[in-house]
């Protein structure tokens, strides 16, 4: 009895953990979880469901974080011993389908944090099912940590922090980022990187008058014709690579990259990826923003490429005439996650992002004038600092109710004298 115990705590610890995890990364990118659900609907053939992949993506990621703590916590198992083990068994005949027919490149399990192969994915889930399997068998065996009441309200409360906690997330910025652009990363060099990897220049598709053509690096097209978007490129094995795409043009396609990335004075992209969704009192802070910067520094509003809504912004507002260029959607929504965020350039590194509207000019030009690489370092130490401190916190909570509540309740369950 007490090898099984053993064992049985061992399986809770191992797969309480991974759900945990999983569902808190996830919770702190909702954009990201959004983007990626998109992408299952579209397997599942459920592309209908787009409209939803943001709030669904809160959603899934908010069971698998409470039911992470209830499996390790052992709270309420009979009821989420069968919640974990339907979750598991449906990922598991996903992730087989995913590994075997490969309609995407990542399962976005961990969000950005952690990167599996579909494979590797299709494994680890193989091992959660051998968790949850044994779990849901000895369900009836568990002992309850405290009143049903207690334990309901314990988990209503982590889920009410988790759904409150990606909301805030989604309408101002992610706290946590592992991506391509978090801030240090290096643009020039992983551009350079890209293409070396794929071992020959990337597709780039422009339209003109309604169709679409492919043109290389050493080939682009002339004024009258239209960026759209880049596509990844075969490699020498006939294998399709990922490359990392930054590819920024101006109205007439000319490439805009190296102006962004290159050069001493700092760079604020604005990223507008529904430009039609700001407001005018955004489009007015995005002006004086420009006007404030002429001195110090470039101005840029990123919009993607195929979106006629800003034809008439810089008529409007004259100090964004030059400023707006053009992108892919995935490439702008992955460099900011709130539409109409702001991101600090400065010699291809990323430095700092904000939300949109977060910071006054004079702040920003505040913020050029300090040294970028001290900006950068406290940037990334103070994302680490949180995203540490939280995981440390849900745990130490767990531990803690744990343990008060195996006091209180152990109290009232002995006999009387």
């Amino acid at each position: 009895m007490r090898l099984i115990r053993t064992v049985m705590f061992i399986l809770r610890v191992i797969f309480g953990l991974v759900y945990i995890l999983s569902g808190f990364f996830k919770l702190m990118d909702p954009v990201g979880t959004g983007l990626k659900l998109a992408e299952y609907f579209n397997v599942l053939h459920l592309g209908f469901l787009h409209g939803l992949s943001v709030p669904a993506g809160i959603g899934w990621s908010t069971a698998e974080f409470v039911t992470g703590i209830a499996i390790l916590m052992c709270v309420r198992m009979r009821f989420f011993s069968w919640v974990g083990l339907c979750m598991e068994s449906f990922f598991t005949i996903l992730t087989l389908y995913i590994a075997l027919f490969d309609p995407i490149a990542d399962c976005g399990c961990f969000g950005d944090i952690v990167h599996l192969t579909n494979w590797q994915t299709f494994y680890k889930n193989i091992i959660l099912l051998a968790c949850a399997i044994p779990i849901f068998i000895f369900r009836g065996k568990f002992k309850p940590v405290a009143p049903v009441a207690a334990e309901w309200c314990f988990i209503a409360v982590f889920a009410v922090i988790g759904v409150v906690s990606s909301i805030w997330v989604y309408f101002t910025r992610p706290i946590i980022e592992f991506g391509d652009f978090k801030a240090g990363s290096d643009i020039t060099l992983a551009i350079e990187k890209g293409y070396s990897y794929a071992q020959t220049d990337n597709t780039f598709i422009y339209q003109k008058d309604g169709t679409r053509k492919e043109f290389t690096l050493d080939n682009l097209p002339d004024s009258t014709w239209t960026y759209v978007e880049t596509v990844e490129k075969g490699n020498a094995s006939g294998e399709t690579e990922t490359v990392f795409d930054f590819t920024i043009t101006d109205a007439g396609g000319g490439m805009l990259t190296s102006r962004i990335t290159g050069g001493f004075r700092p760079r604020i992209l604005v990223v507008a990826y529904r430009p039609e969704n700001l407001k005018a009192r955004d489009w007015e802070y995005i002006s004086d923003l420009a006007d404030s910067l002429l001195s110090i520094g470039r101005l840029y509003v990123l919009v993607p490429a195929d979106n006629g809504y800003v034809a008439g912004i810089e008529a409007e507002y004259p100090s964004l005439a030059g400023r707006i260029a053009y992108g892919d959607y995935r490439t702008l929504i992955s460099l900011s996650r709130p539409n109409g965020g702001i991101v600090y350039f400065k010699e291809g590194i990323v430095i700092r992002k904000g939300g949109k509207g977060g910071l006054k000019p004079q702040k920003i030009k505040e913020t050029l004038t300090m040294d970028s690489e001290e900006l950068t370092a406290k940037v990334s130490i103070g994302q680490r600092l949180f995203y540490e401190m939280s995981i440390l916190l849900i745990f130490l909570i767990i531990v803690m109710f744990r343990y008060i509540c195996g006091i209180i309740y152990g109290i009232r369950r002995k006999p009387t004298p």
